[in-house]
């Protein structure tokens, strides 16, 4: 599904952001109207004073709703999957230089960790759009 459909999703629509309280992902919510209920899951790998004020921010001027979780904690955030109708998927660790470092914890992250969001998302939202 494309942005453009996105925007054009009904009134009260519930989207999941995975890794959405970065700079991507608050850019997005900030396009998207306020009437989507929005639920942001983010581990906050990457933690600044900026990044907590702006998604607090986000949290009072819209409908958002932000879960402190990495993917595989599907316990944190299971409850918020039900009636699910977009996921936009932008959880992932993304350093070069500690990709080659410590190749297998990257594979994990973003790879492993995708499969557990996905088979919690399969189980519990039967909403979600192709």
């Amino acid at each position: 599904m494309g942005f453009n459909n996105v925007m054009k999703a009904t009134k009260n629509t519930k989207i999941i952001i995975t890794g959405g309280a970065g700079y991507i992902g608050n850019t997005l919510i900030k396009a998207l109207p306020k009437h989507y209920q929005i639920i942001v899951i983010d581990n906050f790998h990457i933690a600044t004073k900026d990044k907590s004020v702006i998604n607090k921010s986000l949290e009072k001027s819209k409908n958002v709703t932000i879960i402190k979780a990495n993917v595989k904690d599907v316990i944190k955030y299971k409850k918020y999957l039900n009636d699910t109708e977009i996921v936009i998927y932008l959880a992932s660790l993304n350093s070069y230089k500690d990709s080659n470092e410590n190749p297998l914890n990257y594979i994990t992250e973003n790879n492993i960790n995708l499969q557990i969001f996905l088979s919690a998302l399969k189980s519990e939202s039967k909403k979600v759009r192709k």
